[in-house]
């Protein structure tokens, strides 16, 4: 039998091992974490380690022998089998896995730390009016931050109101129902939560299935929608069909928040009579007072109230699912004793938006009044319109960086008093060409004129 292993390690160039060596294979990893080397003894032993050097007569091999790297040195007709990187290293090839690390935000404030493993709660304020304050462009910025806050529950808290006009309403619902789908596609919960929400606003806030209500909460004046066709559609044919094609918009949104529509429909109509009854603990609306409890019996053409709700009353017709004083207990409510809620920039960026863009509307009017100051100057008449023109492209970049201004300044009538000075400049450099009719008193190059 030994004879049998000699041959082979004669064929196989092998060689001996010292007796100190255990008779059991010894792993040792290579300093660069690649292959591994392999020697088979003549008497069945097997080491794993890196071969450092080979001769004619000899094979030393590195090896990790009780937990301390040590060099061994065979000779050659001792040894079975010489095998080089023959065993893959394990973790070779394998990318460590990127251990999440801590996000910070503006202002150095934590936004999410991974050893805290609580759920987290990000509150977004949409306060104000829908379309100044509360900007689809400020909305997405916090939204973005909790989002890289990995928060679990974005609290939505509506303070705010909107009337025709303040903001493209089809704009605002599609951009809530991108901010649901996000949510959905990243298992984030959104809660409204109500202080205030008028006008077009309580459509927007009835668009979530999950709706409660801070004590003072209220929720109606969507009879600002009715007034505001009115004035404007003096046809009685038209504005009734303008007025149900809003209501129309309204209702479709509080049923896509699972919403009574009857119920949505009467915040915003006068004239709507609605009443109630219960089918178990269930409300259910008819548009008539055969109910058990009538909510608004209007009655007359035009009559001015429409329904208005308290945080009670919206817990009791079914849109509220609570009232809470605070966030402490709105999450305890969701069933969450302990959670962590994020400091974020929220409130910071809310009124730095706030500030800025009323800040910009000031800086339009100084804009305008310098404009009016062009005309004094005593400079050729071609150089006033020219910085006419840089002014009203000031304007433009203002209505860029703060879209608000829309609502207060036209941005086709912008365009327009650009485009008007760039002709008459241009007439005026025709006319001083040789041949181009100019040659009357005054010429347009001339000071003063």
């Amino acid at each position: 039998m030994f004879t049998a292993f000699v041959k082979r390690s004669v064929l196989a160039g092998v060689c001996a091992v010292s007796l100190l060596c255990p008779a059991t294979a010894v792993l040792a990893q290579d300093d660069e974490g690649a292959m591994f080397d392999r020697v088979t003894l003549a008497d069945g032993r097997v080491f794993t380690g890196n071969i450092v050097e080979e001769t004619d007569d000899s094979i030393t091999m590195e090896i990790v022998q009780f937990g301390m790297r040590t060099k061994q040195t065979w000779k050659r007709s001792l040894v079975l089998e010489v095998l080089h990187d023959a065993v893959p290293d394990p973790d070779a090839g394998k990318k460590e896995e990127a251990k999440p690390e801590e996000i910070k935000g503006a202002a150095g404030k934590v936004l999410y730390d991974p050893n805290d493993t609580r759920h987290s709660v990000y509150k977004i304020p949409i306060h104000g009016p829908v379309g100044l304050d509360s900007h689809t462009r400020i909305i997405r910025m916090i939204w973005n931050e909790a989002m890289e806050a990995r928060a679990k529950t974005i609290i939505l808290e509506f303070e705010c109101w909107q009337a025709l006009g303040q903001a493209d309403i089809e704009e605002y619902r599609n951009f809530f129902e991108e901010l649901k789908r996000e949510a959905r596609s990243k298992e984030v919960k959104v809660v409204v939560w109500v202080k205030q929400a008028s006008g077009v606003a309580l459509a927007y806030a009835l668009m979530f299935p999950d709706v409660y209500f801070q004590p003072d909460g209220e929720m109606g004046g969507g009879w600002v929608i009715n007034e505001q066709l009115r004035q404007m559609f003096s046809d009685p044919s038209v504005r009734a069909k303008m007025i149900s094609a809003w209501v129309g918009i309204c209702r479709g949104m509080a049923e896509e928040g699972g919403h009574d529509a009857l119920l949505c429909e009467a915040m915003i109509r006068p004239e709507m009579v609605l009443s109630m009854r219960y089918e178990g603990d269930h409300p259910v609306f008819q548009a008539d007072t055969s109910g058990e409890v009538v909510l608004d019996a209007n009655a007359g053409e035009e009559p001015e109230n429409t329904l208005e709700l308290t945080a009670k009353e919206a817990n009791e017709y079914g849109i509220s699912r609570g009232t809470y004083r605070t966030i402490d207990d709105l999450m305890f409510a969701l069933g969450y004793r302990e959670y962590r809620y994020v400091e974020g920039n929220a409130e910071d960026f809310a009124k730095k938006w706030a500030d800025g863009w009323k800040d910009a509307l000031k800086e339009y009017g100084y804009i305008r009044a310098d404009m009016e100051l062009i005309d004094t100057y005593n400079e050729p008449i071609e150089r006033r319109i020219a910085k006419r023109i840089s002014k009203l492209r000031e304007i433009q970049a203002l209505m860029k960086k703060w879209p608000p201004l829309e609502l207060f300044i036209d941005p086709l009538q912008i365009h327009y008093e650009i485009d008007t000075l760039k002709k008459e400049l241009r007439n005026i450099n025709n006319q001083d060409r040789p041949g181009g009719g100019g040659g009357g008193t005054g010429g347009g190059g001339r000071p003063g004129n």
